[in-house]
């Protein structure tokens, strides 16, 4: 079982059955009208998932708001975006607001962390000239980005939302499971049934770095659907500097990391292949909020280890409480998409 799965048992299983059948109810009412999709004021594109855990959403989301703030359009179905500013609307898992927010104008966040959550906070801070908003009800945040004047909307873990129409839905499916034997939730990972991906204008496949298990994967996909392939790679861009933003050299002597992913051995494969094996690793949870003993852990670690730097991801850097004292930098990402087909 992988890291961050939900545990297999047999109450587990039996909660699946029920979960299984009211999504499966939902869908098929979005699917015949009985429950109303209503058309988005704005140009939409939606990258979503369908399992749990890392799948490098948020990486592409925020490449795909830049490129699309540049050029103004995808490369899929000749979708257009206009000159008005791009938008990245999520939820904002794990925030302490309700409602819409406004999170950034595409000049850095306007809000702390706690008001937009931490993948929002990301996007504000590494997105120049992208505006970034969080509302529970997407359909009520792109009408509020409307009236403040952006052009489009890139919707950040949407695919289930299907109040709101999209004109592209980009799907992102995690290689290293298996569509033909992953289970619902609780017992597996996943939130609906992987023959889902029918509603997908494109698939995007990430961690696919085997080659034979890629093929695998589509040719399962390809008995639900014809749409578009890509392979998503994400590989480490050196260390920066999280308060300027500029690079750093790869540390001197022992250094230290920690991360709260869903994916934590994503992380540890790219420190492992950009700076080496650290001296300390500390994992806590997705989304983790940082305590004053958490800080003191990692303090004593820097200590007693002699720590040059502690290595983290710019998720769980916008996390730290301001005064933190830590000796901290980030480890950076590349973003590319290859097409499959």
């Amino acid at each position: 079982m992988s890291a961050g799965s939900p545990p297999r048992s047999l109450l587990a299983w039996l909660l699946s059955v029920p979960w299984a059948s009211i999504t499966g109810a939902r869908n098929l009412a979005y699917d015949t009208g009985l429950f109303t999709t209503h058309d988005s004021p704005l140009p939409t594109l939606c990258v979503g998932n369908i399992s749990l855990g890392g799948v490098g959403k948020s990486p592409l989301v925020m490449h795909l708001a830049r490129e699309i703030s540049a050029a103004r359009d995808f490369p899929l179905h000749g979708l257009r975006f206009g000159e008005s500013p791009v938008a990245v609307l999520s939820r904002g898992y794990g925030r302490r607001s309700r409602g819409f927010v406004l999170v950034s104008r595409g000049e850095g966040p306007l809000v702390s962390v706690d008001q937009s959550g931490d993948e929002s906070a990301v996007c504000a801070r590494l997105c120049p000239g992208v505006w970034v908003a969080v509302c529970e009800d997407r359909l009520e945040g792109v009408r509020q980005l409307r009236q403040l004047g952006c052009g489009s909307v890139i919707l950040d873990d949407g695919f289930q939302h299907r109040r709101l129409k999209r004109d592209l839905d980009l799907l992102i499916w995690d290689c290293g499971l298996d569509p033909a034997s992953e289970a619902l939730l609780p017992f597996g990972r996943l939130r609906e049934s992987p023959r889902n991906a029918e509603r997908a204008h494109a698939l995007i496949f990430s961690r696919a770095g085997d080659a034979s298990l890629l093929a695998r994967r589509l040719t399962w996909f390809r008995q639900v659907t014809d749409a578009p392939a890509w392979v998503l790679e994400l590989q480490p861009d050196g260390l920066y500097d999280p308060m300027s933003g500029n690079p750093l050299p790869v540390p001197v002597g022992n250094w230290g990391a920690f991360c709260g992913l869903g994916n934590p051995g994503q992380f540890e494969d790219s420190l492992q292949q950009s700076v080496g094996l650290p001296v300390h690793s500390r994992h806590f949870p997705d989304h983790h909020a940082f305590s004053t003993a958490d800080i003191l852990e990692l303090q004593r670690a820097v200590k007693q280890d002699q720590l040059s730097c502690l290595v983290t991801t710019w998720k769980d850097w916008v996390r730290l409480p301001p005064a933190h004292g830590l000796p901290v930098v980030v480890l950076g990402q590349q973003v590319r998409l290859l097409p499959l087909d």
